[in-house]
């Protein structure tokens, strides 16, 4: 094998290696960094839906025959702010009574209302029994869901619901794949250049190299009055102390036989 080709894979094995390793660091900071982003997204949108119901429908909550009230105002079934919040964020959202859904922006396969439903054990766990918020993923309606749901209380302190904002796990993949497919694209795109970088300085080494070999080749064929070529004694590189290396000697050579022939001729 050339060498400008042995210089072109060693090269290129070590930046494969180098934009490998780059490429697994940069996709779990990718993951990190959407999965804050979604976060966030859920933290405003809970925030924002909890403003326009308190605007909405001014009063304390409370619940009562199977119905919550905010105000004077009956939740059941009153889509308004979740389809509001849905619209303008695309987040859905849930109002519940206790453990059940009782107004959603969440919809069936048969584009109805999944009202009625109830929230995961862990979720009724950590919100309704300690009174926490839950953040991490639910299986709602079939389908997998990066989460936020908080408590809602009554005047008196009691938690008499749960207020949910949510986005399908599938947005978060989408984030994700948009980001590492531009990493993929430029470490492509990195490695082909580096490829023919590589195959140039390869190339420019070999030819260098076969130059001091054919200089070589001259001297060893017993002419020692043709000089290493310039060009490659001017590099201050390894070839270049190679080719001066080899100037000096047959410099010698010559200065040795010219005085040897000069005291023959005596």
């Amino acid at each position: 094998m050339k060498l400008k080709w042995k210089l072109a894979i060693s090269i290129n094995i070590i930046l494969l290696v180098l934009l490998g390793s780059i490429v697994y660091f940069m996709n779990s900071q990718v993951s990190r960094l959407a999965n804050l982003k979604i976060e966030d997204e859920l933290d405003r949108s809970s925030r924002l839906g909890l403003a326009l119901l308190e605007s909405h429908y001014p009063g304390a909550w409370k619940a009562e025959d199977g119905k919550l009230i905010k105000g004077s105002s009956v939740l059941n079934d009153d889509a308004t702010i979740v389809d509001t919040i849905k619209e303008e964020t695309g987040i859905v959202s849930t109002i519940f009574l206790n453990d059940t859904r009782i107004a959603t922006s969440i919809l069936d396969e048969q584009g109805d209302r999944i009202v009625g439903t109830t929230a995961s054990p862990e979720v009724i766990e950590k919100v309704l029994a300690k009174g926490l918020d839950y953040k991490g993923t639910a299986t709602i309606n079939g389908k997998l869901y990066k989460t936020f749901y908080t408590s809602i209380r009554d005047d008196s302190g009691k938690i008499v619901g749960m207020w949910f904002v949510g986005t399908e796990y599938e947005h978060l993949k989408k984030i994700q794949n948009s980001s590492l497919t531009n990493i993929y694209i430029a470490s492509g795109i990195m490695l082909i250049l580096g490829f023919f970088s590589a195959l140039m300085v390869g190339n420019f080494v070999g030819n260098s190299m076969n130059k001091l070999m054919n200089d070589i080749g001259v001297i060893a064929s017993g002419n020692f009055s043709v000089p290493v070529s310039t060009e490659l004694t001017k590099r201050t590189d390894e070839i270049g102390g190679i080719a001066n290396s080899v100037e000096h000697m047959r410099s010698s050579i010559k200065e040795i036989i010219v005085s040897i022939k000069e005291e023959t001729d005596l």
